[in-house]
Order: C-alpha cells, then structure tokens, then sequence
C-alpha cells in the first residue's frame, strides 16, 4: 500500500471510530464530537466536495456552534445536494438518514442528539462512498 493510500485508509478508519463514538455519547458530548468532526472534515486527503461536503462551510459555523446550534452546524456541513431525513423518537433516541449525491445507499445513524446522529451518518456515508470508489 503507498504512502497516499495509508493516508486515506488511515483517515477512513478514523470516521469509522467517530461514527461509532457519535452514536455512543450522551447528548453533552456532542460538542467534543463536532469539534472532532469539523478537523477531520478540514483535514480529509480528498476533496470532499464530490460527495456534497461543504468543507468551507465548517469555519463560517462558529457563532452556531458558540450558541449550542449544532445540529444547524451539521446541516451547514452538508451541501445542498446531499439528500437527509432526520427524526426524533419519543423516547429521545435520535436517528439521520444521509444520502451523498450519485448515490443510492442511506446511511442511517442514531444518536442521543440530533446533531450526534447526523454526524455519524455523515461520517459512514462518506467513508462508504470513498470505499465504494475505491479511495480506501
């Protein structure tokens, strides 16, 4: 494996791990979360915007995510071709569907936030298409 593709591949298992602490926190976590989930989005070794990612958007979210917006912050990241479901149980128990753009597959995640299961569906979503693609 080359250098460039231990990168990716290392990045990819780093979304992976994330996605499975989202839907693992508890609600008051979900700013530790982000802040992780904004850095790997602003450090992917590919250009996320195939895949309906708003990298440039991550910085300009800073007053949402000061005034406890996240799930807006969330919403921000994703472009405007990236297709989304988002629900609330009655229980709590959050759940996003995310669907890239070209792709047919949802990624589902759940949460204890709102802002936890969009970001985990996000991070699987991504990792599942640069897979798909064979970038890792």
């Amino acid at each position: 494996m080359g250098h460039r593709a231990q990168i990716v591949s290392s990045w990819l298992n780093a979304l992976d791990d994330l996605a499975t602490r989202c839907e693992a926190s508890p609600a008051h976590d979900q700013q530790a979360c982000w802040n992780a989930f904004a850095g790997l989005i602003l450090s992917a070794p590919l250009d996320l915007g195939g895949y309906g990612i708003d990298a440039g958007s991550i910085g300009s979210t800073a007053t949402m995510v000061e005034l406890g917006a996240l799930e807006s912050a969330c919403l921000a990241a994703l472009g405007p071709q990236v297709g989304y479901i988002a629900s609330r149980g009655p229980g709590g128990t959050c759940l996003a569907t995310v669907v890239l753009p070209g792709g047919s597959d949802e990624m589902t995640g759940t949460g204890s936030s709102l802002a936890l299961a969009l970001m985990g569906s996000t991070l699987v979503a991504i990792a599942d298409a640069c897979r798909d693609a064979r970038l890792g």
